[in-house]
């Protein structure tokens, strides 16, 4: 899930210096500025940089299913790192690093936190955020499965937060996974008709086009209802067999 074509590529000068850059779908490196990127997560971040300098035992995450310890036995030799494997170095942990800094939803909770810090003091501040960023990828991971395995019919799967309000000033408020679906079908149509074409001399072109542009949003559908609202323990059950069906259809 999520490995296109062409990822990154790695190069290994003097089996000493090690860098990897990002690739577009057509195999060119790309910036870190540019608009679609990989998936490609070292360390916890997503590459920063054009090309970037990898260590002995760095974590290497390529789309959501492979995961990698870097080793280059020569960074041992001339001793700018140790051999010891630490409990970073396991996949769960790996998987656990994984910061979605540069996600807008990241940014809206890093806001959020700032202002609640101020009520429930920094260290509950702090550990809500650890479990919203360990959240908000398994989160990415089920919208990507969702619009592999069920294209047509616009769910999308988002994180929120909701609070006691008996407790509001104490309390740090609870993370859930809501479920949504965009309209489909007949209703689809007539929701593009009303906001597109209404008052417009109509035309069918341009009313295909209209409907194929929504086709792929996944969020800001005025017109999308609420299915479920899940606790996070339930979600990751769902989002288990989620992945099984997946494996399942891509080997058909």
């Amino acid at each position: 899930l999520g490995v296109q074509a062409f990822m990154c590529c790695i190069s290994n000068i003097d089996n000493s210096v090690v860098h990897i850059s990002m690739l577009d779908e057509e195999g060119n490196e790309i910036g870190a500025d540019a608009k679609v990127k990989p998936r490609v997560v070292l360390n916890g971040y997503p590459l920063k940089k054009a090309k970037q300098e990898m260590l002995h035992h760095d974590r290497l995450i390529i789309g959501r299913a492979f995961c990698f310890r870097v080793v280059i036995p020569q960074h041992v030799e001339e001793g700018k790192v140790t051999d010891q494997v630490t409990e970073a170095d396991n996949l769960h942990s790996a998987l656990g690093e994984v910061i979605q800094d540069e996600s807008p939803e990241f940014d809206q909770c890093c806001a959020y936190v700032e202002e609640m810090t101020k009520r429930i003091g920094h260290t509950k501040g702090q550990q809500f955020l650890r479990r919203f960023s360990k959240l908000l990828p398994s989160v990415e991971e089920a919208n990507e499965i969702t619009r592999e395995v069920r294209p047509r019919d616009r769910l999308r799967f988002s994180v929120e937060v909701i609070s006691d309000i008996f407790s509001y000033e104490t309390d740090e408020p609870e993370l859930v996974v809501r479920v949504w679906q965009g309209q489909i079908g007949i209703n689809r149509l007539r929701g593009v008709i009303q906001r597109k074409l209404m008052g417009k001399k109509l035309n069918f072109k341009a009313l295909l086009k209209s409907v194929e542009s929504t086709a792929g949003q996944d969020r800001g559908d005025a017109e999308e209802q609420v299915l479920h609202v899940w606790e996070v323990h339930t979600f990751l059950e769902r989002l288990r067999s989620m992945r099984d069906i997946y494996e399942v259809i891509k080997m058909e």
